[in-house]
């Protein structure tokens, strides 16, 4: 399908039903969507049964999510080492604690302390869509993640929005209306650790042009999924097409020379 990685996930320590359906609601004039899953999932016993059974031909990084530091380091310990990474879900809208645990920084140390002492994989960071307005708090989760020896980041999350037709009542909002958002978090967090962390840029990817811009604002890398229902399993196929021609119409001899280019050229 063209896709450089697959992230899966996120999982869970045991068997989670997720929140009352309906789970999404389609923005179509938008090319956007609001789910409001709350991480449902088979447990990672049942995941690392079909792990053991997958033959992928791409690097694949699993998502982990939990209530407590010994649900996300279960998972960890048991997962790891039957896939080529693990991404930390800290960030999810839509699950029953009250809030994430960005909102409380001292226990967010503790939990990304416990992951990487563990680790035998790389570790991703997945943080919110942070507002302007909460700019230093996000930059003190990525000085969490950089002295704790977190591997990358991943920007950003789905925003959370109200939505009545859902089961909830509210959702994260993806697509093509998060778009804007998520390049002013990758560039701030590619501002702040100066390439010497990779960042996952995720938000509103759906063309080359997309992805040129998001790895211009400071991204190693792209990840996409609501493009994926809108367009089709042919999108990043397409996405890699019209990248490369930017790349090469703009005169860059790789991606690498692109990644954070609007953050050291003078605008």
């Amino acid at each position: 399908l063209g896709f450089g990685f697959l992230t899966i996930g996120s999982v869970r320590q045991r068997p989670h039903p997720g929140n009352p359906k309906p789970w999404l609601v389609r923005y179509p004039e938008q090319n956007a969507l609001v789910n409001s899953l709350g991480l449902p999932s088979k447990g990672a016993a049942h995941v690392l049964s079909n792990l053991a059974q997958a033959h992928l031909e791409v690097p694949v990084f699993c998502s982990i999510a939990g209530e407590s530091v010994d649900d996300f380091t279960v998972v960890l310990e048991k997962l790891q080492e039957h896939v080529d990474g693990i991404e930390v879900n800290v960030s999810c809208p839509n699950v029953e604690r009250d809030g994430t645990f960005e909102d409380d920084l001292a226990m967010l140390d503790i939990l990304v302390s416990a992951i990487t002492e563990r680790k035998k994989r790389p570790i991703l960071l997945k943080l919110s869509p942070f507002p302007a307005r909460e700019r230093d708090k996000m930059l003190q989760i990525v000085d969490i993640a950089k002295r704790r020896g977190v591997d990358g980041i991943t920007a950003v999350n789905a925003t959370p929005i109200p939505e009545d037709r859902l089961g909830v009542g509210r959702g994260g909002l993806t697509g093509s209306s998060v778009r804007g958002e998520a390049r002013r978090v990758v560039s701030d967090i590619y501002e702040e650790v100066q390439g010497k962390i990779p960042i996952i840029g995720v938000g509103g990817v759906s063309s080359g042009k997309d992805a040129y811009d998001m790895i211009a604002h400071g991204a190693t890398a792209v990840a996409l999924l609501t493009a994926l229902i809108y367009s089709g399993p042919g999108t990043a196929q397409i996405v890699n097409k019209e990248l490369l021609e930017m790349l090469t119409r703009k005169h860059f001899s790789s991606i690498k020379e692109l990644v954070g280019y609007h953050s050291r050229t003078p605008s």
